[in-house]
């Protein structure tokens, strides 16, 4: 490649400051959607799914999976399920 071509290949490169981070890039292409701000240990009611309409109590989060960690007591007996972060409002 000689100088003048090297030049031209330069010139349509943007600069360091015209590149946003990385951050930005991946927030670009990640989409914001709402979502309810639960703690461990709060009353929680499932809204969707086979359990619709039970309430319990949040265990833990897996934030990395979008699944919540829920104790619903049934026929009198308390059962922890993953379910997903979108199916719990606070009770």
């Amino acid at each position: 490649m000689n100088d003048a071509a090297a030049l031209e290949l330069e010139s349509r490169l943007p600069c360091a400051a015209e590149t946003p981070a990385p951050t930005a890039w991946y927030a670009l292409w990640t989409p914001a959607l709402p979502y309810i701000y639960l703690r461990e240990g709060q009353r929680v009611r499932i809204t969707r799914g086979p359990l619709a309409e039970a309430e319990g109590i949040l265990v833990r989060t897996k934030p990395n999976r979008g699944l919540l960690v829920v104790s619903v007591n049934l026929l009198q007996r308390s059962v922890a399920t993953h379910v997903d972060c979108t199916w719990v409002e606070p009770a």
